[in-house]
């Protein structure tokens, strides 16, 4: 499994990454932690889409970002200053 698959598992609220090393364990799950730069190029495009794609539909809807999202977004930059 790609180490990008794993970073999102362990993004979702209440996942530690003990609990997801022992699922992975458990399940003979072998996480892929190196992978070349044109995989990483591809990963990022993606990203952006999927990022656009979120944008507009928020922009079509109307409604002003979630409190959830702001959350989020700082439990990130938190998690990473860590």
């Amino acid at each position: 499994m790609a180490a990008p698959v794993y970073a999102e598992l362990l993004a979702f609220s209440g996942r530690t990454e003990a609990f997801v090393d022992s699922f992975f364990s458990e399940t003979h799950i072998v996480v892929e932690w190196e992978m070349d730069q044109a995989i990483w190029r591809t990963a990022g495009r993606v990203s952006k889409l999927r990022g656009a794609q979120q944008e507009a539909a928020r922009l079509r809807s109307a409604l002003p970002p979630s409190r959830l999202s702001n959350r989020r977004s700082r439990l990130c930059t938190e998690a990473i200053a860590s």
